[in-house]
């Protein structure tokens, strides 16, 4: 079953439920609300039942729509929690920055390097100071 329901359906359910409108979860979303209809309607169709019962005037989640969404929200927070994990490992900054100083450079220059290093505690710095005995450290 899983294999033939969007997860952005899902999504767009969560939102009309949680707003209790079409128009609203729509703008919450970024989407048309013609969008976040047809979502509802395929997810409707796919599950061969109706998730809220529509009026003019008002808007209620179904048994089944109450059902589906005490079902899923955890599930969904849970897999937006794993993608998000995900994510923040891909910002990391990594790998190895270098770079040569000549014997008179400034201060402000190897001091900006520890900074950086502080700043991205995973970041090996190679600092290399030129003069007549060359000298380099890893740190």
């Amino acid at each position: 079953m899983i294999e033939h329901i969007e997860q952005q359906w899902l999504k767009s359910f969560h939102c009309v439920y949680e707003n209790n409108s079409f128009k609203r979860a729509a703008e919450f979303l970024n989407l048309p609300t013609s969008n976040v209809s047809r979502h509802i309607a395929l997810l409707e169709e796919k599950l061969n039942t109706r998730l809220f019962e529509r009026t003019t005037r008002r808007m209620a989640p179904t048994d089944a729509g109450e059902q589906l969404y005490a079902s899923t929200q955890p599930l969904l927070g849970e897999l937006n929690d794993a993608l998000e994990e995900v994510t923040r490992h891909s910002h990391k900054v990594m790998g190895a920055a270098q770079s040569s100083y000549a014997r008179y450079s400034t201060i402000g220059s190897s001091c900006g390097l520890f900074l950086y290093r502080a700043s991205f505690n995973i970041v090996m710095l190679r600092y290399e100071f030129k003069s007549k005995r060359r000298f380099a450290r890893w740190i």
